[in-house]
């Protein structure tokens, strides 16, 4: 497993064990395939909810079918978030969230 203790919101708890936000995520990364931003946009289009590898492991986005636009895991809107997220480390990382 990767050394973790170098990346923002993780920490190490007494008995060594990963906690936070990558805690959950890191065990499931492995089954994920990495996608470039416009992959993980088409896999939206394509009914999918998306992750990125910065997000916490409960976080996702998806489109509405209702209204077509963006919305994230509690359903507010994210198209601003998602138009914002446009270079550097949102230009890759992102995975169908399972």
């Amino acid at each position: 497993m990767t050394d973790m203790t170098d990346m923002p919101g993780t920490r190490i708890n007494k008995q060594g064990a990963e906690t936070g936000r990558f805690q959950s995520r890191v065990a499931n990364i492995c089954m994920r395939e990495s996608m470039t931003r416009s992959e993980a946009y088409v896999a939206m289009e394509n009914g999918n909810k998306i992750a990125h590898y910065y997000f916490a492991s409960d976080e996702y986005l998806f489109i509405n079918l209702e209204d077509g636009l963006i919305h994230d895991e509690k359903g507010y809107y994210f198209e601003e978030g998602w138009r914002i997220r446009d270079g550097g480390v949102w230009l890759t990382g992102w995975s169908i969230y399972i």
